[in-house]
């Protein structure tokens, strides 16, 4: 397995490549592959040094068969018929389905025989032919072929060769309009007829069954067949597959690679260089031999002495659960081989397990500052400190070790078991405590989003909560939200983004709950794939200034509030079957998770802002004299710098780049006396201040769920109302923005409290005192 160290303009696969072939052809010196579940790879020139994925427009990557025309390239799949490869859009190529007539999905061969003509061979529904390059199908009609599964297709001269499984060979001399039985007893139904190949040099065609290889002699005239055996020094195995480059015969198959010479047969094994003997296709051309295996990728070695070398850039085939960066170049990959580590954005990945029992099965990962935690589907949670290299386990508090996500923010991590239960650790604490209270019973958490000191979790079923980081209970926030189906959350410059199974993205003010439908999300060649459906989101996370949403094929972001949808980038190359369920990045590049194809990766100059963004969500902390820590959330698309005026109030960074949340900690007021301080955050020419007020006397705590207290109008001119829900409040008070109380109001067990003065235009703050602590809620009167 090797990796590409090619700088994709479009989405292109990253980290680990290799992957699984069992499907092969060859046209005028290029080389076509087909994968068990990731599509199909085109070699990128003649030479055969390295490979394209063609993935877009596929809504399946089980390849069964390819075929080429002269023109245009055929592949069929398992589950979603034929495709044809001829889309353009002025940017990339992509498939188009051609099902129109097919009697079945499942395709086992294909056969072109002009420009116009393919025979297509189902499983157990018989022959198809289209004269039109796929747009009508229609059966072809034979009582050889009806009802029956057509396991492979060639042609050799003016004849088709059809081969039917536990039924033997029948050809057609009429272009598929008539067909007639071409076996004798060494071939007529027989079982695990699987595979032949026609050699245009010898005239001959090499058949295989359940008892050994035959070959027939002037196969392309002959109606008198005579099979003669051809097992000549070959062990008992089973066939893969048979090619041929007119001088040897060649076989692929569970024990490696196997040659003959087509004039005298008397096999011999050929693994020399390979690093499995799993060999599922052989392709010949030229002088050239390819190889493409299970699990290990593709070889390469020249056709009269078999020595293989591994040519896998560019062939992303791997499973890919998870992904996580950290800094300007580390990425971490959840892979079928475990946990991969890559300094080097994707290249030159190192499989790092030590320790971690459940690597096969490592659901997620994420970086929580400097450490790695991994989440398993059977051994809970492990961590490690060092990239990897060693993992030791923290299950304590867990009964459920089936984990399916980690999500780190304002210095805690979070999981959520298989269950859709959410518990939360401190980034240092070995012992897990359920973070469920106010939820639910049967509530099932899928995400979780930060802003300033407050998290949002979105559900299945319940929509969307939120609470303040330290609060005891959850609050419902889904005033408007039409769909409670919630897959993803986003929070971005003072508004938060909900992504549905179903109903696309909504947009809401992040303080006060009133959900609005997003524009409608969509790439251009998705018009091609109708079974996508951007609807059905899976992920959602925030890059710059841009809010990212993912979902089946296709990567999209937002930059004006979800008044519009772009593309994230160039979307070819980017499977069209694959979910989505993870973005991660780099500062230089983008990455995500596909299911069988790798890690998917892309430049971040193709996100590209209009304007410059450096926005932070509150500028004023009211803070108690006994000292407080507070969050606070940055969004940006450009480089920052962030200072305090002075030493009682300091600051978790001092820079940072794009989106960030800094917690601001103010010390305990030994003075007595109220005090001010300015932390200022400045970027390119953009300068942003939060102004830090702390009482001497009065403690002024955020200590409450403030999304739950609700103060509308907002801003308004000196009338609003306090709607305080069900909070047991003593009173509520009205300070300046210096500090100094205005007024204060008994409450006598009211819920709705109305306010009003004469109160001069300017920033206020309403400070509620109840059972279950303080809150202050900003207001601007104009």
């Amino acid at each position: 397995m090797l990796t590409s160290n090619s700088l994709f303009a479009h989405f292109g696969p990253r980290g680990l490549l290799g992957g699984s072939l069992h499907v092969g052809i060859e046209y005028n010196g290029i080389v076509y592959l087909g994968s068990k579940d990731a599509g199909v790879f085109i070699s990128t020139n003649n030479q055969l040094v390295g490979w394209t994925p063609r993935p877009v427009g596929l809504t399946s990557g089980k390849i069964t068969a390819l075929a080429h025309s002269g023109i245009e390239l055929y592949a069929a799949t398992a589950d979603s018929g034929i495709f044809i490869f001829n889309g353009f859009d002025g940017n990339d190529r992509f498939w188009k389905q051609r099902n129109n007539g097919l009697g079945s999905l499942n395709i086992l061969s294909l056969v072109a025989v002009d420009t116009n003509t393919i025979f297509a061979g189902t499983n157990g529904n018989g022959l198809y032919r289209t004269t039109d390059k796929g747009l009508n199908w229609t059966a072809v009609y034979s009582s050889l072929l009806n009802g029956k599964e057509i396991t492979a297709l060639t042609k050799g001269g003016s004849r088709l060769f059809a081969l039917v499984a536990n039924g033997g060979v029948f050809a057609s001399d009429n272009n598929g309009a008539t067909w007639f039985d071409l076996n004798d007893a060494n071939t007529h139904g027989v079982t695990e007829t699987e595979h032949f190949t026609y050699n245009a040099t010898t005239n001959e065609l090499l058949v295989s069954n359940e008892d050994g290889l035959w070959v027939l002699s002037s196969a392309s005239t002959t109606t008198v067949p005579v099979y003669t055996a051809a097992s000549t020094g070959l062990p008992s195995i089973h066939v893969h597959s048979l090619t041929n480059n007119g001088t040897n015969w060649y076989l692929a198959s569970h024990s490696g690679v196997f040659s003959t010479s087509a004039s005298s047969v008397n096999w011999t094994i050929a693994n020399t260089g390979l690093t499995t003997t799993n060999v599922g296709v052989l392709v010949a051309v030229g002088n050239s031999l390819i190889a493409g295996t299970e699990k290990r990728g593709v070889f390469k070695s020249t056709a009269s002495a078999l020595s293989w070398t591994s040519i896998n850039t560019g062939l992303a085939n791997i499973n890919v659960y998870s992904i996580a960066c950290r800094g300007d170049s580390i990425l971490a990959t959840a892979t079928e081989y475990g946990v991969i580590i890559s300094r080097t954005i994707g290249t030159n990945p190192i499989i790092r397990n030590n320790g971690l029992a459940d690597s096969l099965d490592v659901t997620d990962l994420e970086f929580c500052e400097n450490l790695l935690f991994a989440t398993t589907s059977s051994g809970g949670v492990y961590v490690s400190a060092n990239l990897g290299m060693a993992w030791t386990k923290q299950n304590e508090g867990l009964t459920n070790l089936n984990i399916k996500r980690i999500i780190y923010g304002n210095g805690r991590k979070y999981i959520i078991d298989s269950n859709g239960k959410i518990f939360q650790s401190d980034l240092n604490g070995t012992a897990w405590t359920g973070a469920d209270n106010g939820l639910p019973g049967n509530t099932v958490a899928t995400s979780l989003a930060f802003f300033a000191n407050n998290l949002v979790l979105g559900t299945l079923g319940n929509g969307l909560y939120v609470k303040q980081r330290d609060a005891s209970s959850w609050t419902a926030f889904n005033t408007g939200l039409a769909n409670l189906n919630v897959t993803g959350v986003a929070y971005s410059a003072g508004k938060l983004y909900a992504g549905t199974d179903g109903s696309g993205v909504f947009v809401s003010d992040a303080n006060t709950a009133g959900w609005t439908p997003t524009a409608a999300m969509s790439i251009p060649h998705f018009k091609n794939v109708p079974t996508l459906n951007p609807n059905k989101v899976q992920y959602m996370t925030t890059v710059k200034d841009w809010v990212i949403a993912t979902f089946k094929g296709g990567v999209v972001g937002t930059f004006d509030g979800g008044d519009t949808w772009e593309p994230a980038g160039v979307q070819f190359n980017l499977p069209s079957y694959t979910n989505i369920h993870k973005a991660s990045f780099v500062p230089s590049r983008l990455f995500v998770t596909t299911e069988k194809n790798s890690a998917y990766g892309q430049g971040m100059a193709e996100l590209e802002s209009v304007d410059t963004v450096l926005v932070v969500n509150d500028n004023l902390v009211n803070a108690a004299a006994a000292g407080t820590e507070s969050y606070h959330s940055i969004t940006s698309n450009i480089n920052w710098k962030i200072a305090s005026s002075d030493s009682w109030v300091t600051l978790s960074a001092n820079s940072g780049l794009w989106n960030s949340n800094v917690k601001l900690t103010v010390t305990a007021n030994t003075t007595g006396a109220m005090r001010t301080a300015t932390v200022t955050l400045t970027g390119g020419s953009i300068t942003r201040t939060i102004t830090v007020r702390q009482d001497g006397t009065t403690s002024i705590d955020n200590t409450i769920d403030a999304i739950a207290i609700k103060l509308y109008p907002n801003p308004n001119n000196g009338k609003f109302i306090l709607d305080i829900g069900d909070y047991d409040a003593r009173f509520v008070s009205v300070f300046d923005v210096a500090g100094k109380q205005i007024r204060t109001i008994p409450v006598q067990n009211k819920s709705i409290i109305e306010i009003s003065g004469n109160l001069l235009p300017g920033i206020y703050f309403v400070q509620v005192k109840s059972d279950k602590g303080d809150v202050v809620k900003k207001v601007v009167v104009e």
